[in-house]
């Protein structure tokens, strides 16, 4: 009898052992997705960051060749208080309009110096488009991951909710013309 009760605590034992070690997992796996996903957030404010100056500073180089202006009130859009969603949305307006008259209409010639800030905010564009396709991988992937047993567990116990994907008006409009 004393053995078949030793046996049974040290099965208890173990059986605990083994939940404490699934949930450690589990949290650590939580965990990792949120340090990607908030990198990826401070990469996203990053970039909108350079964008906003590229595009003010190209803003100016057209305003000084042209009568054309890609944003009518600059300061305005610098000093606006835009969370990243809303901010990223005007920038693209603006991306757009600048490669319109930069050089889908050619109404504006930069000179070379001036015209690396168009190959930069290239670059910025690309770059941003990754880093919000990375930060939509790994929400989709954490709010997989935390509805299911037994992640769910330690999402609840750390009050971890489902996170929104970052959109733009790009990205709904692909999806509603692929439907």
């Amino acid at each position: 009898m004393k053995y078949i009760v030793l046996g049974a605590a040290i099965t208890a034992i173990l059986i605990l052992v083994i939940i404490a070690l699934i949930l450690k997992s589990k949290s650590d796996r939580i965990n990792d997705l949120l340090i990607k996903i908030r990198e990826a957030e401070e990469n996203i404010n990053r970039l909108l960051s350079k964008k906003m100056e590229l595009v003010l500073n190209i803003n100016n180089y057209i305003e000084d060749k042209s009568d054309e202006q890609i944003i009518s009130d600059v300061s305005e859009i610098a000093n606006k208080e835009l969370n990243t969603y809303e901010q990223n949305t005007v920038l693209n307006n603006c991306y757009d309009k600048i490669l319109e008259l930069v050089e889908y209409n050619n109404s504006v010639i930069l000179d070379d110096e001036e015209y690396k800030d168009v190959v930069k905010l290239k670059t910025v564009s690309t770059n941003l488009q990754a880093v919000e396709k990375y930060f939509n991988d790994n929400i989709e992937v954490l709010n997989d991951y935390i509805t299911k047993f037994p992640a769910k567990i330690v999402a609840k116990s750390k009050k971890i909710k489902v996170k929104e994907p970052y959109v733009n008006e790009k990205s709904e409009i692909f999806e509603i013309l692929k439907k």
